[in-house]
């Protein structure tokens, strides 16, 4: 295992002291030059990291080589966060470790000159939080087919397309918040709004997706 995950895992210190510590008091911590708050945290989001990773795909790799990128992410956000931002840890810390596995793949996709090492994943929430796919992942088998290729490219193109020209600038921004993988509550918050404004938004980005992108998108 790679040494920033062998990191991660190998703490001795006592847990149970920093527990009831939130985020921003581990962070205010490591700026005192506590390193384990630091690995406290790293800890802590062990798991989210996984998640995230778990809903990308890059080509060659393992699943341990994108955690170990979503850790890099993290580390760039327990050491940039600045909570005179009015924005939480959590949020932050999602944001940054989306970005950075994000760049990574498409920095291998550039280099590799494959632009489907990627996959495109357009997933819509109810306020429920039950997922209404739009578009899914694209499996090994279809990014093998040159023919799909050319089709989901297309799609790609589409969705662009339809988000600039249908999409209000809120829209837009709402939108650009889910996929940050922020909360509605968070949203809301970020956005100077209420929870509901932004639900209304979601359903009305998924109404006109529906209408405007073709059927055979949609699973």
């Amino acid at each position: 295992m790679d040494t920033i995950l062998k990191k991660s895992f190998s703490s001795t210190y006592n847990h149970a002291l920093y527990d009831k510590l939130t985020d921003e008091e581990l962070i205010e911590e490591f700026r005192k030059g506590n390193l384990e708050a630091e690995e406290h945290l790293v800890y802590r989001y062990m798991c989210i990291s996984k998640k995230i990773v778990s809903s990308f795909y890059l080509v060659g790799a393992e699943k341990d080589d994108l955690l170990q990128e979503a850790l890099l992410g993290l580390y760039k956000a327990i050491k940039e966060y600045n909570p005179d931002k009015n924005c939480s840890f959590k949020s932050y810390a999602c944001v940054c470790i989306k970005r950075h596995v994000i760049t990574v793949i498409r920095s291998s996709t550039r280099q590799k000159h494959n632009p489907l090492n990627n996959y495109i994943s357009f997933n819509m929430l109810t306020y429920e939080d039950k997922e209404v796919y739009l578009l899914e992942k694209i499996t090994n088998d279809t990014i093998e087919d040159p023919e799909n290729i050319v089709v989901l490219k297309e799609r790609e193109s589409l969705i662009t397309y339809t988000v600039n020209k249908y999409l209000s600038e809120f829209e837009k921004k709402v939108l650009s918040c889910y996929f940050s993988g922020l909360t509605y509550t968070e949203s809301s918050d970020v956005l100077n709004t209420d929870v509901k404004s932004i639900d209304n938004a979601l359903q009305r980005i998924k109404k006109k997706m529906k209408n405007e992108l073709t059927t055979e998108c949609f699973y």
